[in-house]
């Protein structure tokens, strides 16, 4: 899984990584604890205390083989941004394997944008300000840069059926 992540890492670009990577860790004290915050990237999840539930839940979710098939083609133009919590039990669960799922789709790390927010929902210095989500995660896609769907929380059937769904719609 570390290996997978680093090649996701080498994917970026040093230039990229460094330009657009602000994260920090501060403690939130509307949830009492240390929290990721800020613009993201895959490998932050992997320091602690991130990375024991990022795992498990990246290494245990296996995307359907066939909705990757049919996803593949319609990925041209489109853009991921997720806005997470390291908070929230749902995207503690669903982070992990929408990245996975990225992963498996080949996605340039250049066109996924994560964002981790506090309790309240905002990370201003990453363009999430009050009333942008209401609840986390929050997957948005667009497509040529206009948002076309949203996974919000969880998904209805699975991540890459309701990716699909989405750009089918388009």
């Amino acid at each position: 899984m570390r290996l997978q992540i680093l090649v996701l890492a080498i994917l970026i670009g040093p230039t990229v990584v460094l330009a657009q990577h602000t994260n920090k860790i501060i403690f939130d004290e509307m949830v009492n604890q240390n929290i990721l915050y800020g613009k993201v990237i895959p490998e932050d999840f992997q320091t602690e205390p991130f990375n024991a539930w990022f795992s498990m839940n990246y290494d245990s979710y296996q995307p359907d083989a066939a909705v990757l098939h049919d996803l593949k083609p319609l990925l041209k133009g489109v853009t991921f941004e997720l806005v997470v919590s390291t908070w929230c039990p749902d995207s503690k669960r669903e982070t992990p394997r929408f990245l996975k799922l990225l992963n498996q789709l080949n996605v340039p790390s250049d066109r996924i944008n994560i964002i981790a927010v506090n309790r309240r929902k905002v990370c201003p210095e990453a363009g999430v300000d009050e009333g942008y989500i209401d609840f986390v995660p929050t997957f948005i896609i667009r497509s040529n840069e206009v948002e076309i769907g949203r996974i919000i929380e969880r998904p209805t059937k699975t991540l890459e059926e309701d990716v699909l769904s989405i750009l089918k719609k388009d």
